[in-house]
């Protein structure tokens, strides 16, 4: 699985990250949500289609991470309130402070946490 570290979003309005608090190599639930959602061609349209960039936020155990990625990710962490809870998902409005905070369930296929980003889309617009 690829995963790819915080990168600084562009601030133009009506855009939007969907940043991924993931641990890809030992979380299940993660996996899941890879498999179910994350590389399905038609969410992966869905987020192209309104303008949501992905960003993934690993936090490994066994798979090694260079201190500048570590520390990204703590520092996203700590912005987002990140509880600890795996896989976490935060859809934050690039040109302003809001986000939300989403959470998958094992259940939810790619139309499911389609409909659940709309509904929370609306709420940030």
């Amino acid at each position: 699985m690829t995963t790819s570290s915080y990168s600084n979003p562009s601030l133009s309005s009506n855009t939007f990250t969907l940043f991924v608090f993931e641990g890809s190599d030992w979380c299940v639930n993660c996996r899941r949500l890879e498999k179910n959602v994350l590389s399905d061609t038609t969410f992966i349209s869905f987020l192209n289609e309104k303008q949501i960039t992905l960003t993934r936020v690993d936090f490994p155990q066994r798979t090694k991470q260079n201190s500048q990625v570590k520390k990204n990710n703590e520092l996203l962490a700590e912005r987002y309130n990140f509880d600890g809870i795996f896989p976490t998902l935060i859809l934050s409005r690039n040109d302003t402070l809001l986000y939300r905070k989403l959470f998958y369930n094992k259940k939810q296929d790619s139309k499911g946490m389609q409909d659940l980003i709309l509904t929370h889309l609306k709420a940030l617009k």
